[in-house]
């Protein structure tokens, strides 16, 4: 999963980063990407992450 972050004046965040993924009968639960030790999300840049969700891939209906 690749987030870009924009190129806005003050884009990016060093807050906890997480999301969601939702399956027809599953929820991943808090799926953390960056949690301020290590710096992340800064303007201008893509971030790359590795994420396991075989069993939720099947029917997945959104991210959030």
């Amino acid at each position: 999963m690749t987030i870009v972050t924009g190129d806005l004046e003050n884009a990016g965040t060093t807050a906890t980063v997480f999301l969601y993924v939702y399956g027809e009968t599953k929820c991943s639960g808090p799926i953390i990407l960056g949690s301020g030790k290590h710096q992340l999300f800064n303007p201008n840049t893509a971030d790359i992450f590795k994420v396991k969700m075989i069993q939720l891939l099947l029917g997945t209906q959104k991210v959030t």
